[in-house]
């Protein structure tokens, strides 16, 4: 009896392992989620399948494609400050078509649904913006009614890119 135990007790391990490992490589995928957010959100986890060509950051990581990508922090939070009209977050978005020359007023659209909710705002504020190891970049100001789990999608001519992120108070 006390072998079947320890085979029941082993096979439980082996099990627990085994998921533990297929929730890692699922995880690596491009555009994949995790619960690793506060209070069960689904934050956009890493990906290592993008590779940006701009500079790495150790507390934050690049998402997307070559068509359109932004930054994310690694935890899956902005902690932002509570101002006259909500959290304030300023986004960046870049592109490999982005030009400011060919397109002075950028055709960037970037809402942001509150998960859970029936919140919905729409970035403003759209402009470029040009840093020396950043680049080109479009920057759209983000204000959020309420701290909580939100997915952001930012759509700029046929392209799109979604993201969940945690909003919580600083």
């Amino acid at each position: 009896m006390k072998d079947w135990l320890k085979l029941i007790s082993l096979l439980s391990i082996v099990l627990l392992a085994v998921l533990g490992v297929l929730r890692i490589l699922k995880n690596e995928g491009e555009g994949s989620l995790s619960n690793w957010g506060s209070a069960g959100c689904p934050v956009t986890a890493p990906s290592k399948r993008f590779i940006n060509p701009l500079e790495d950051y150790p507390s934050h990581f690049w998402y997307g494609t070559e068509a359109l990508w932004t930054i994310l922090p690694n935890d899956g939070i902005w902690r932002l400050s509570f101002g006259e009209e909500g959290f304030g977050q300023k986004t960046f978005w870049w592109g490999e078509e982005l030009s400011r020359e060919e397109e002075p007023s950028p055709d960037l659209r970037v809402l942001a649904k509150k998960i859970n909710g029936n919140e919905i705002i729409e970035g403003e504020k759209v402009t470029y913006g040009y840093h020396e190891k950043l680049r080109s970049f479009i920057l759209v100001g983000l204000d959020f009614p309420t701290a909580g789990c939100w997915e952001i999608t930012g759509r700029y001519r046929e392209d799109s890119l979604s993201f969940v992120i945690i909003v919580e108070m600083e």
